[in-house]
């Protein structure tokens, strides 16, 4: 079999430190793309973009979807007013991706969620957030700015989940560098691993109709130097070859 094809779902940011201060750029770390890659994938990019029309055939062109990091979600979308505590927000990637996961249902794509995109698959799903970590009572630091592919805190993976099949442990130590996390559980999916404070670190989907997962940290940032780490993309890659 050829290699799979990889949609990784970018970033829209304002430029601050380039030639156009406040000049719309497309971003996303190459942690993503590399570790697809190093999986054995082939990553393409979609951009955030005003033309819904493109995204279904910009996602059949896929074998699975990588929806990955940055701003908070609207907590409009799961019912909630905005806390003070809230992050920045991108209205146009939030309908955006919205419209792309509704497509990719559709079409009964593998899906697989990094941080924001964690949430993303929650909410999208039916669940809701914890607008800041703070609401969770947790005293935990998960939030971290040292190294990104250093270690912050350890997560105990559930047995009969995709991480415990990716790894085969029981425990792993991962980075950290999200404010929100998972608060109700979106119906029909399970937990696959969490913080020693209870914080979900990763969920995917009950049943095997279709793929989905997601964690809260960034394996990616870590799958250079960590092991666990990559083995977790050899994994999604492997689904996409079934």
């Amino acid at each position: 079999m050829s290699k799979p094809i990889v949609g990784i779902f970018t970033n829209i940011e304002m430029d601050k430190n380039y030639l156009f201060p406040g000049y719309p750029r497309i971003t996303i770390n190459q942690d993503y793309s590399r570790s697809i890659e190093e999986a054995g994938g082939v990553p393409i990019l979609i951009p955030t973009s005003q033309y819904f029309e493109n995204l279904e055939r910009q996602i059949s062109m896929c074998d699975g979807l990588l929806f990955s990091g940055g701003q908070d979600l609207n907590p409009i979308l799961y019912n909630e007013q905005p806390c003070d505590k809230l992050g920045d927000l991108s209205p146009m990637r939030d309908s955006f991706e919205f419209m792309a996961y509704e497509i990719a249902n559709k079409l009964q794509k593998s899906i697989f969620g990094i941080c924001r995109g964690s949430q993303l698959t929650n909410v999208f799903h039916g669940g809701s957030l914890y607008q800041d970590n703070s609401f969770q009572g947790t005293d935990l630091k998960h939030m971290n700015y040292a190294n990104p592919d250093m270690p912050v805190h350890d997560i105990i993976i559930n047995e009969d989940s995709f991480l415990f099949k990716a790894t085969g442990k029981s425990k792993i130590s991962i980075n950290s560098f999200h404010h929100q996390a998972i608060k109700n559980l979106a119906p029909g999916f399970k937990i696959s691993a969490s913080a020693p404070d209870g914080i979900i670190e990763a969920i995917e989907k009950e049943d095997d109709s279709q793929f989905i997962a997601a964690v809260q940290w960034h394996p990616e940032m870590m799958s250079r130097t960590n092991e666990d780490s990559q083995k977790i993309f050899k994994y999604f890659i492997d689904k996409l070859k079934k």
